[in-house]
Protein backbone atom coordinates (compact mmCIF):
# COMPACT_ATOMS: atom_id res chain seq x y z
CA UNK A 1 0.00 0.00 0.00
CA UNK A 2 1.14 3.19 -0.88
CA UNK A 3 1.99 6.38 1.79
CA UNK A 4 -1.18 8.40 1.81
CA UNK A 5 -1.76 10.23 -0.84
CA UNK A 6 -5.12 11.74 -1.86
CA UNK A 7 -6.71 10.96 -5.59
CA UNK A 8 -8.49 14.39 -7.53
CA UNK A 9 -11.57 13.10 -6.89
CA UNK A 10 -11.05 13.38 -2.93
CA UNK A 11 -9.61 16.63 -3.35
CA UNK A 12 -12.10 17.55 -5.27
CA UNK A 13 -14.76 16.76 -2.95
CA UNK A 14 -12.71 18.30 -0.15
CA UNK A 15 -12.77 21.56 -1.98
CA UNK A 16 -16.81 21.25 -2.70
CA UNK A 17 -17.12 21.04 1.02
CA UNK A 18 -14.97 23.55 1.91
CA UNK A 19 -15.91 26.05 -0.68
CA UNK A 20 -19.98 25.42 0.97
CA UNK A 21 -18.51 25.60 4.31
CA UNK A 22 -16.48 28.93 4.34
CA UNK A 23 -19.69 30.51 2.35
CA UNK A 24 -21.56 29.01 5.03
CA UNK A 25 -19.45 30.84 8.13
CA UNK A 26 -19.33 33.75 5.65
CA UNK A 27 -23.34 34.41 5.33
CA UNK A 28 -23.91 32.44 8.66
CA UNK A 29 -27.14 31.32 7.29
CA UNK A 30 -29.34 29.04 8.05
CA UNK A 31 -29.61 27.67 4.45
CA UNK A 32 -25.69 27.09 4.02
CA UNK A 33 -24.74 25.53 7.86
CA UNK A 34 -27.56 23.06 7.10
CA UNK A 35 -25.95 22.41 3.76
CA UNK A 36 -22.87 21.81 5.51
CA UNK A 37 -23.97 19.63 8.33
CA UNK A 38 -25.84 17.61 6.07
CA UNK A 39 -22.90 17.60 3.09
CA UNK A 40 -20.78 16.75 6.09
CA UNK A 41 -23.10 13.48 7.81
CA UNK A 42 -23.42 12.43 3.98
CA UNK A 43 -19.78 12.04 3.27
CA UNK A 44 -18.96 10.53 7.05
CA UNK A 45 -22.03 7.92 6.28
CA UNK A 46 -20.62 6.92 3.07
CA UNK A 47 -17.08 6.51 4.72
CA UNK A 48 -18.62 4.02 6.83
CA UNK A 49 -20.02 2.41 4.38
CA UNK A 50 -16.99 2.21 2.51
CA UNK A 51 -15.46 0.56 5.48
CA UNK A 52 -17.35 -2.33 5.65
CA UNK A 53 -18.16 -2.81 1.85
CA UNK A 54 -14.37 -2.18 0.22
CA UNK A 55 -11.60 -4.70 0.32
CA UNK A 56 -9.41 -5.13 3.05
CA UNK A 57 -6.98 -3.01 1.60
CA UNK A 58 -9.13 0.11 0.90
CA UNK A 59 -10.32 0.12 4.24
CA UNK A 60 -8.46 1.73 6.31
CA UNK A 61 -8.22 5.16 5.20
CA UNK A 62 -12.12 4.96 5.07
CA UNK A 63 -12.38 3.57 8.34
CA UNK A 64 -10.64 6.59 10.13
CA UNK A 65 -12.32 8.98 8.18
CA UNK A 66 -15.43 7.62 9.54
CA UNK A 67 -14.63 7.55 12.81
CA UNK A 68 -12.65 10.20 13.60
CA UNK A 69 -15.02 12.51 11.87
CA UNK A 70 -18.57 10.99 13.52
CA UNK A 71 -16.34 10.85 17.12
CA UNK A 72 -15.84 15.01 16.48
CA UNK A 73 -18.85 15.55 15.86
CA UNK A 74 -20.51 13.08 18.69
CA UNK A 75 -17.94 15.15 20.90
CA UNK A 76 -18.63 18.98 19.57
CA UNK A 77 -22.14 19.52 18.83
CA UNK A 78 -23.73 21.09 21.29
CA UNK A 79 -26.04 18.84 23.70
CA UNK A 80 -29.29 19.90 25.09
CA UNK A 81 -27.21 20.50 28.53
CA UNK A 82 -25.28 22.92 27.08
CA UNK A 83 -22.02 20.73 26.61
CA UNK A 84 -18.94 23.16 25.74
CA UNK A 85 -16.69 20.83 23.36
CA UNK A 86 -12.84 21.13 23.90
CA UNK A 87 -12.15 23.48 20.89
CA UNK A 88 -15.59 25.98 21.62
CA UNK A 89 -12.71 28.12 22.40
CA UNK A 90 -11.08 28.00 19.27
CA UNK A 91 -14.27 28.71 17.53
CA UNK A 92 -15.34 31.68 20.41
CA UNK A 93 -11.97 33.17 18.50
CA UNK A 94 -12.57 32.54 15.02
CA UNK A 95 -16.16 34.05 15.02
CA UNK A 96 -14.51 37.28 16.90
CA UNK A 97 -11.84 37.54 13.87
CA UNK A 98 -14.00 37.02 11.53
CA UNK A 99 -16.66 38.90 13.00
CA UNK A 100 -15.38 41.65 15.03
CA UNK A 101 -18.54 43.76 15.59
CA UNK A 102 -21.05 40.68 15.74
CA UNK A 103 -23.06 38.91 13.11
CA UNK A 104 -25.40 41.09 11.09
CA UNK A 105 -26.97 38.31 9.33
CA UNK A 106 -30.95 39.46 10.00
CA UNK A 107 -31.41 36.43 12.37
CA UNK A 108 -31.54 36.59 16.02
CA UNK A 109 -27.93 36.67 17.53
CA UNK A 110 -28.08 32.98 19.34
CA UNK A 111 -29.41 31.72 15.79
CA UNK A 112 -26.74 33.03 14.02
CA UNK A 113 -23.85 32.01 16.81
CA UNK A 114 -25.68 28.60 16.32
CA UNK A 115 -25.28 28.38 12.39
CA UNK A 116 -22.15 29.45 12.80
CA UNK A 117 -21.01 27.19 15.20
CA UNK A 118 -22.74 24.32 13.70
CA UNK A 119 -20.65 25.12 10.02
CA UNK A 120 -17.47 25.33 11.39
CA UNK A 121 -17.93 22.37 13.61
CA UNK A 122 -18.62 20.37 10.64
CA UNK A 123 -15.71 21.46 8.57
CA UNK A 124 -13.58 20.35 12.00
CA UNK A 125 -15.45 16.95 11.31
CA UNK A 126 -13.80 16.97 7.78
CA UNK A 127 -10.69 17.86 8.75
CA UNK A 128 -10.58 14.99 11.81
CA UNK A 129 -11.92 12.87 9.45
CA UNK A 130 -8.57 13.64 7.26
CA UNK A 131 -6.53 13.49 9.83
CA UNK A 132 -8.22 9.55 10.75
CA UNK A 133 -7.95 8.41 7.02
CA UNK A 134 -4.21 9.49 6.86
CA UNK A 135 -3.57 7.57 11.35
CA UNK A 136 -5.62 4.42 9.17
CA UNK A 137 -3.57 4.30 6.01
CA UNK A 138 -0.18 4.87 8.03
CA UNK A 139 -1.46 2.30 10.66
CA UNK A 140 -1.77 -0.43 7.40
CA UNK A 141 1.49 1.03 5.65
CA UNK A 142 3.40 0.29 8.82
CA UNK A 143 2.12 -3.20 9.84
CA UNK A 144 2.34 -4.93 6.46
CA UNK A 145 5.72 -3.83 5.19
CA UNK A 146 5.84 -6.13 2.11
CA UNK A 147 2.45 -4.89 0.83
CA UNK A 148 2.85 -1.99 -1.86
CA UNK A 149 6.47 -0.93 -1.36
CA UNK A 150 9.56 -1.74 -3.73
CA UNK A 151 11.68 -4.06 -2.29
CA UNK A 152 14.87 -5.47 -4.40
CA UNK A 153 14.45 -8.06 -5.66
CA UNK A 154 17.04 -10.61 -4.57
CA UNK A 155 19.77 -11.55 -7.39
CA UNK A 156 19.04 -14.76 -8.73
CA UNK A 157 22.27 -16.90 -10.23
CA UNK A 158 22.36 -16.90 -14.28
CA UNK A 159 21.19 -20.11 -15.68
CA UNK A 160 23.86 -22.23 -17.27
CA UNK A 161 23.24 -24.61 -19.90
CA UNK A 162 25.09 -27.79 -20.20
Amino acid sequence: MKPFRLSIAAMMILVAIAAVGCRGLKDGSQFWSALTYGLVRLALAAAALCAVVLPPRRRASWAGFAVFGWAYLASELESPLGHIGPTQRTMESLLNLLYPKGLVVGLGFDEERYEFFRTAHSLMAVGFGFLGAALGRLLVWKSSPSVGRRTARPATPPETVS
